[in-house]
């Protein structure tokens, strides 16, 4: 009974130790990197589910992803200070699992928070970076 309890103790630091790291994999937390800055003011565009929209022609000198150029745009987003997300993501994916998710796609950028708040009344502040 001692070895079946000693095991399931076991299992249960491993799930517990897996699933915290997949969670803070997925908020990249970092400081935002160097280049040239832009803030990206509200109000945000609702496109779908957990997405919001900004349009950012003649704010973003970079060129966004596009049909033929999926992984094209260099742009990072920062909230807060903090870089988050996971850039050229497929934008149904950003609108249904939310958590930081962006797509720069030509002029525009959709993205959702790190934490699935509404981007135009949680106070916090979106930055978009062209990095160096």
């Amino acid at each position: 009974m001692k070895l079946l309890v000693k095991i399931v103790g076991a299992l249960a630091v491993v799930v517990v130790s897996f699933i915290t790291t997949l969670w803070l994999l997925d908020r990249n937390s970092g400081t935002c990197p160097p280049g040239r800055t832009v803030t990206l003011y509200r109000p945000f565009a609702k496109f779908s589910g957990l997405a919001y929209s900004k349009d950012v022609a003649g704010i973003i000198d970079i060129p966004g992803d596009a049909a033929d150029a999926l992984t094209r745009s260099r742009l990072v987003l920062c909230e807060d200070g903090m870089l988050f997300g996971s850039a050229h993501t497929m934008h149904d994916e950003v609108a249904k699992q939310g958590r930081g998710r962006f797509s720069h796609w030509g002029n525009i950028v959709v993205f959702s928070t790190s934490d699935n708040s509404d981007p135009n009344s949680n106070g916090r502040v979106y930055v978009a970076v062209e990095p160096r």
